[in-house]
Order: C-alpha cells, then structure tokens, then sequence
C-alpha cells in the first residue's frame, strides 16, 4: 500500500514492518495480519538483503519514512533481524518527527558469531555478513545507539527470543535503556509466536509489554 493512500486514514494507526536478512515481504504477512485485525494500517517494506551494504538499505529506508512525514502519518516500525538495523542506520539519517514507537524483534544490535566466522569469499559477495560479525571494530558495533533521546521521544521496545541459535540474547540489548523481553521462541518462529504478536501491540498502542 502506498503511503499516501493511507493519508485520510487514521494518522495514529499505521505500522511500517522490515524483514531480516535472506528473506522477504511474506515473512511478515503473519505479523501484519495480526495487527490489521487489530485496527492498525500495516505498511511493508521490502528489499534485496543479500547483495547491498546496509548504508545502501538504510538511507533507502529513510527515505520512505520521509514519504510517511510528507503525508502527515503517524507510525511505529516493527523490524525483524537485521531489519533492526537497516532501521538503526534509516533513523540516523534525520529527524522523523511522525515517529511514534520502535519495536525490534531479534535483532543483532551487537553483531553475529555466525557472522564472524562466515567464509571470506561469502562475505565478498554478501557485505551484511561482514558488517554483522560481533567483532567489536565491525560496523554494528560501530553505529551510535538509538535511544529515545536519539528518535525524540520515540519509544523502543526489544523482543528477544530465547531458543535463537542465530543471535545470542545478549546480543540483542543495546544500552539497556530500552524496553525489554524475551519469549520463549526461535529467531525465525517469532515472527508466527502469538504472543510475540500480542507484546508488539501492546508496546504499539502502551509502549509497553504487557
């Protein structure tokens, strides 16, 4: 859906959703499924993950958010993965003032292992698997953290799960400032978990988890 379509819709419902990375559009329909019979609009933003440096998905993401600003919406953002940090680098860019909530599910705030030890020649041809490694010189370890300072005012929420082999639960945290969970889910079956879904509306709507 185009954002503009929804400009005479209701301002305070929209939510705008990104999936991680080696996946698409349709690892998010069950989330924005969800939330639409719960009343909400659901935007989703897709992008090829595999082959382009994160900078590249980020600044194309700020972008469309500046599409949501210039229709006057109201927005939170759900990201999964490494959309999280697409997101991250997307709210670098500038100040969005219709930016209501943050939700993470999963996300690497502090890189992946997996990532670390990915065969050279695949990190050659895929920069996300370089710029993911939990290394601490890598580059998601060196962006600067979003806070609610950082997003004026936005809140953001974290959703760990706890049986992800991909991303360690510590990893998930960033400065510890941000609302926090973790559900009893695997990296991927969070996005399906009712509950997770559940925790997503709540902060929405409460910016919090209940």
């Amino acid at each position: 859906m185009n954002p503009r379509s929804l400009q005479a819709k209701n301002k305070q419902e929209t939510v705008v959703l990104l999936h991680g990375y080696a996946a698409g559009r349709w690892v998010m329909w069950p989330m924005s499924w969800w939330l639409k019979r719960r009343g909400y609009n659901t935007l989703i933003w897709s992008y090829w993950s595999l082959s382009l440096p994160i900078a590249v998905h980020g600044a194309r993401f700020a972008q469309y958010l500046s599409k949501l600003e210039d229709a006057g919406l109201s927005y939170s953002i759900v990201a999964h993965s490494m959309g999280s940090i697409i997101t991250r680098v997307a709210l670098m860019q500038g100040s969005f003032g219709g930016l209501r909530r943050v939700v993470f599910l999963a996300p690497p705030n502090r890189g992946l292992p997996i990532a670390r030890l990915a065969p050279q020649i695949l990190k050659r041809f895929s920069p996300p698997l370089r710029e993911l490694s939990d290394a601490s010189d890598s580059y998601v370890n060196s962006l600067p953290l979003v806070t609610r300072k950082s997003t004026n005012g936005s809140d953001i929420g974290v959703i760990a799960a706890k049986y992800d082999l991909i991303i360690p639960i510590a990893n998930t945290r960033l400065d510890g400032s941000e609302t926090y969970t973790a559900l009893p889910a695997s990296h991927n079956s969070l996005l399906l978990s009712i509950t997770a879904a559940r925790c997503v509306g709540s902060f929405i709507k409460h910016g919090k988890f209940r």
